[in-house]
Parts: structure tokens; C-alpha cells; sequence
């Protein structure tokens, strides 16, 4: 329905305990929009506290956004590698020093409307900026699947990044495969979670994942993951209600 300031606006926020979010809907042609929220255990209510949208934002601008309200959060950016030249990303990373903690570097997907420029591959690029000793100011982070062969991905650990994501993982046995191997090794784990929704049902379909074993014991899975890794990163393209009120959760 349409807002309506009468009925949905409030001069005032009630006087309980809150919790704040940012929400950051991603655009560049369309606008960037960043949107505060509260919430509280102990209303039902959620309230939109601030909201502000640009054009033609970058993630270096979003990230100096972000930055601008929380100096203390820690922020990591991908960078997408594929149809870019080496010169371009490194301009990239270098221009995002004391901006952002870390720098994930994704092959990413083939576009259809722009053709590789190069046939660099993520591990390269993670070896040649290691070697401008771009790691003494920023984490440098890999991407590998939830069930690695790691035998294929050895040039990815001889680059020596800080740590690795995982695409999403859907199984205890699947992350403490991946931490017993690596961890041991000093890199960094941060296994990736996709939050069970009907909103995100979508989603797991479309990347084949199986959330059944963890589908009504998300919080307990998640608690588990992260005491093998000590991290996490929890993923909700479509439910950011359910987000919210998980970490709520997983919080205290």
C-alpha cells in the first residue's frame, strides 16, 4: 500500500531498547539506496529512521558512505576480476586503502554485454598484488566452492591470500572439511550461509541448495559453523525481515 505520513509516520520512537541495521539496495544507473531501520523485542513495530539514495554510486562510494556513519565496522569489497585489465584493478584496490578492511577478488560471471579483456584468473591477481605489498594494508580474499577439490584449487592457495569465502554451504560436514584442511594453514575461513526463507526459496533453487537438514534450526546451524571457522557470512537476497530478527537472535 502506499505510505500514507498520517498513518505510517511516527514524530517520535518509543522509549524501549533497539537494535539499528543499514540496509543497502545496490545501483549504479538506478539509484543506490541506504536505509536505516530499529527494531525491538519488545514491540512488534519496525521503523525506517533515515533514508538516502545516489546515482552513479560505486562500491568505493558506498563503502566511504557506510564508513562515514560506523568508523569502527568492518568492511570488505569485492572485486570483480573478469573484464577487467591488471592496471584497472589495481588502481581499484589501491584507491580503496583506508576505506574498506579487505578486498574479496571474484572471477565473477561472463557478461553478455562486455568481452574479457584479459585472461587473468583471481589467484593472479591476488599474487601480484601481494607482491606490491598491497597485504600489509589490505586482507586479500579468494572465493572457493563448498565442497573444493583442493587439489584444482592449489594455485589458489599458493597465492597466499588472507583468508577464503566459500560459496554457500549447506552441511556441518561440508565446513569442517574445508577449516580442517585450511585453517591449519593460517587462512582465514569465512564459510557463506544462505538464511531458509520462503522469500529466498528462489535463490536456493536456482544454486541447487539443500537446507533441509537446517531449515528450522538455522540459528543452532549457524552457531555451529561459526565455531569451526570463528566467522561467517550469513546471506537473505529476499527476506530482510527474517535477517534481521535471526541476527536479533544469533546476537544475544
Amino acid at each position: 500500500y502506499a505510505f500514507n505520513k498520517e498513518r505510517n509516520g511516527a514524530a517520535e520512537l518509543p522509549e524501549v531498547e533497539w537494535n539499528y541495521a543499514l540496509g543497502v539496495d545496490l545501483g549504479f544507473i538506478d539509484s543506490t539506496a541506504f536505509v536505516v531501520i530499529c527494531w525491538s523485542e519488545e514491540i512488534p513495530e519496525t521503523y525506517v529512521v533515515q533514508t538516502q539514495k545516489y546515482t552513479g554510486f560505486t562500491a568505493e562510494d558506498i563503502a566511504k558512505k557506510i564508513r562515514e556513519n560506523n568508523k569502527k565496522i568492518k568492511l570488505t569489497c569485492s572485486v570483480r576480476v573478469r573484464d577487467k585489465e591488471l592496471t584497472t584493478i589495481e588502481e581499484i584496490v589501491k584507491e580503496s586503502i583506508g576505506i574498506v578492511d579487505g578486498i574479496l577478488i571474484l572471477m565473477g560471471d561472463k557478461s553478455n554485454v562486455n568481452q574479457d579483456k584479459t585472461n587473468l584468473v583471481s589467484s593472479q591477481i591476488v599474487t601480484s598484488l601481494i607482491d606490491k605489498g598491497i597485504d600489509d594494508k589490505l586482507e586479500l580474499f579468494l572465493s572457493i566452492p563448498a565442497k573444493p577439490n583442493f587439489t584444482k584449487i592449489q594455485k589458489k592457495i599458493n597465492a597466499k591470500p588472507k583468508g577464503f569465502f566459500t560459496q554457500v554451504i549447506n552441511s556441518k560436514t561440508d565446513a569442517q572439511r574445508i577449516t580442517d584442511f585450511l585453517k591449519p594453514k593460517a587462512f582465514k575461513i569465512i564459510p557463506c550461509l544462505l538464511l531458509p526463507s520462503e522469500k529466498n526459496s528462489k535463490s536456493a533453487e536456482f544454486l541447487k541448495i539443500d537446507w533441509s537438514n537446517y531449515k528450522d534450526n538455522f540459528i543452532e546451524f549457524a552457531n555451529e559453523i561459526h565455531k569451526l571457522s570463528d566467522d561467517i557470512l550469513i546471506s537473505s537476497p529476499n527476506d530482510f525481515q527474517m535477517a534481521q530478527t535471526h541476527l536479533s537472535k544469533i546476537k544475544s
